[in-house]
């Protein structure tokens, strides 16, 4: 094998090259591993909003579900209370139900 002679600034040289070389590595390296963070993160919050419009559309259709038990409650109530008080009941889950519509569509309000 041949022998190769390098001066004491050659050998310097060659060694801060090689220092900068490992210094981007290891920074290439904390940067792969910041990606790996933020997509777990990614990944953990598009679960929470799957199971938030999950749980969301459980309300959505409790509430219609609702309405339209309180409707024929209501259509034979067997007196005026009793068609009053189911009519509270249809205007509350009404206000709920547009309430939930607006969500949907993004309402600022």
């Amino acid at each position: 094998m041949a022998e190769v002679k390098l001066s004491i600034e050659e050998y310097h040289n060659l060694f801060k090259g090689l220092n900068t070389l490992i210094e981007k590595l290891y920074e290439m390296a904390k940067e792969g591993n910041d990606y790996k963070r933020q997509r777990d993160e990614l990944i953990n919050d598009m679960a929470e909003v799957k199971r938030k419009a999950e749980a969301f559309d459980e309300i959505k259709e409790y509430t219609l579900d609702k309405i339209e038990m309180l409707t024929t409650r209501q259509e034979f109530a067997p007196n005026s209370n009793d068609f009053e008080y189911f009519g509270n009941l249809l205007t509350a889950f009404k206000a709920v139900k547009y309430k939930m519509i607006d969500l949907e569509r993004g309402s600022d309000e």
